[in-house]
C-alpha cells in the first residue's frame, strides 16, 4: 500500500524533468489516475477493523461492530424492521416521542437541541429549530414573563409540541451563560403550567408523590419521571411537552 501511495509522487518527479508541454498534458491525468487507484486501495484498510490487517488474526474473532452498527446493517438487508432498529439505537422514551410526533404529520414542533427531528415526518416543514432559545425568548419577553400567556401565545402561533434536550445548558461555554439562563426560563414557563403537560421524559427526580422507590445515595427515596423535584436522581436527556 505504501508503494502504491508513493507512485503519484514518483511520476510527478519523473515528468517534471521531461518537456514542459508533456507535463501540461500528462501530469494532471496521471495524477488523477494514480490518486484514484491509491484511494480505492487504501479505503478498505481505513474502514475495516484493525485486526483485518493482521495476517495471523482469525476472521471469526474480529469485532465488526466498530465497522458498522449491527442493527443498521440488519435493517439495510431487510432482516430488521424500522421500529426494531430504532429501539436498539434509542431508549423507550425516545421511541415513544418519535411515535407520538409522527401521529399527526401537521402538528408544529419547537425543537430545542435534540437530534430526534431526523426521525420526524415532514421535519422540514413543521419542526422549528430553537437551539439558542431565541424564538422562545422572544415570545416570553412579549408577555413580560407571564408563563400562562407565553404558552397561550405559542399555541396561537401554531406550536403543538416542545421537544427539549436536557443537555442544552451544557452547550453554553460563554462567561455570560446566556443559554443557561434562557433554558431556566423555559423550564419555569413549562413546569406546573395549566396550558401544557409533560408527555415524556427520562429524567428521574425525588418527589413526595413518587410512584416507585429506588436506592439513592444509600437511602430509599420515592421517585418519578418528572423535570422538577426535591433532587435529581437521573439527569436524563430529553423531554416532550404538549401544548393543550
Amino acid at each position: 500500500i505504501v508503494g502504491f501511495a508513493t507512485l503519484p509522487i514518483l511520476f510527478g518527479i519523473f515528468l517534471d524533468k521531461s518537456k514542459e508541454e508533456v507535463n501540461d498534458k500528462v501530469l494532471p491525468v496521471l495524477g488523477m489516475v494514480f490518486g484514484g487507484i491509491w484511494f480505492c486501495l487504501i479505503m478498505p484498510f481505513q474502514l475495516a477493523p484493525i485486526q483485518m490487517t493482521m495476517v495471523s488474526y482469525k476472521m471469526d474473532k474480529i469485532n465488526f461492530d466498530y465497522f458498522i452498527e449491527r442493527p443498521f446493517g440488519m435493517y439495510c438487508v431487510n432482516q430488521l424492521k424500522e421500529k426494531d432498529a430504532f429501539q436498539t439505537f434509542y431508549g423507550k422514551v425516545d421511541n415513544n416521542i418519535i411515535t407520538t410526533l409522527n401521529r399527526n404529520d401537521e402538528a408544529k414542533i419547537l425543537n430545542v437541541y435534540t437530534s430526534l427531528k431526523y426521525h420526524i415526518s415532514n421535519n422540514d416543514i413543521r419542526v422549528y429549530e430553537d437551539n439558542q432559545l431565541q424564538k422562545f425568548n422572544a415570545v416570553w419577553n412579549s408577555t413580560n414573563g407571564n408563563k400562562v400567556q407565553t404558552v397561550a401565545k405559542l399555541k396561537e402561533i401554531g406550536i403543538k409540541y416542545i421537544l427539549i434536550s436536557l443537555a442544552t445548558p451544557n452547550m453554553d461555554n460563554t462567561p455570560e451563560r446566556t443559554l443557561n439562563k434562557k433554558f431556566n426560563i423555559l423550564m419555569k414557563a413549562l413546569i406546573n403550567n395549566p396550558g401544557c403537560r409533560l408527555l415524556y421524559t427520562n429524567r428521574v427526580v425525588e418527589r413526595h408523590d413518587g410512584d416507585r422507590e429506588v436506592v439513592f445515595n444509600g437511602e430509599k427515596v420515592k421517585v418519578k419521571y418528572e423535570l422538577a423535584g426535591l433532587r435529581v436522581v437521573e439527569v436524563g436527556t430529553v423531554a416532550l411537552y404538549e401544548i393543550l
